[in-house]
């Protein structure tokens, strides 16, 4: 079900409790993605999201989506889940909650080339007005996250395990994209955030799914999930404009 965020002029659909399924900007209105050049800690991140959502003219409700960079997975779900808890707490003190509801999208990816010393924030989506009659939409980056009782990921150890693994993600997109009520067709950047060999089930399962939604390519970063363990994602976005941040 679609929820509107009034204040941001977006609705989005329920994901988890830090964050959205998918957002869509209202009619008279589209998203915008903005990265910074260099990844920033996480408050002084926000602290310039509000900057720049002030220098466009925008209320800090009009942010729709967060992505975050953090220099090694977490190493279970106690300690993934008390980061969780610290970022719905920022995101409330800032106003942001629709309903006791997480409205943005999110990406944590862990990099491996030790770029950020510290969880920080990389990049950040928002709503501006446009003459845009396309619909310009985004989902969160969809893991198939299984927890074993220890706490620690239940992942797949095999190619057809993690085959079934990619397939089992890309329909989870899917539902997230019909869900928003936007299609393939819109997308501009499908991502695929794995160190995984394993290109050949991108083309095997992603590329017939996303039709003409894989006309732009597939991005292929090579980070890490957020929690040890675990092996790929992927997030897809219909957008059409994009800044750098300095």
């Amino acid at each position: 079900m679609r929820i509107p965020n009034s204040g941001g002029n977006f609705h989005f659909t329920t994901g988890s409790a830090f964050y959205a399924s998918a957002v869509i900007a209202d009619p008279g209105f589209e998203i915008v993605r903005a990265v910074f050049e260099n990844p920033l800690p996480l408050n002084a991140g926000f602290n310039a999201i509000q900057r720049e959502l002030k220098n466009q003219g925008r209320p800090v409700k009009a942010l729709c989506g967060i992505e975050l960079r953090a220099p090694a997975p977490y190493p279970n779900r106690a300690s993934f889940t008390e980061f969780n808890s610290t970022y719905v707490d920022r995101l409330r003190s800032l106003g942001l909650l629709v309903d006791e509801r997480v409205p943005l999208t999110r990406a944590n990816l862990a990099v491996t080339d030790g770029s950020v010393d510290q969880q920080c924030v990389y990049a950040f989506l928002y709503t501006i007005p446009s003459m845009e009659t396309r619909p310009t939409f985004a989902t969160s980056a969809v893991a198939n996250l299984k927890f074993a009782p220890d706490g620690t990921v239940d992942e797949p150890n095999s190619r057809e395990g993690l085959k079934e693994h990619v397939s089992l993600i890309a329909r989870a997109v899917d539902e997230k994209i019909q869900e928003i009520g936007a299609n393939w067709a819109l997308a501009t950047q499908v991502r695929i955030y794995t160190v995984q060999p394993i290109s050949d089930f991108f083309v095997q399962i992603i590329l017939p799914l996303a039709g003409l939604g894989a006309r732009h390519g597939l991005n292929w970063y090579y980070v890490l999930p957020p929690v040890q363990g675990m092996t790929v994602e992927v997030d897809v976005r219909g957008l059409l404009k994009e800044v750098v941040l300095r």
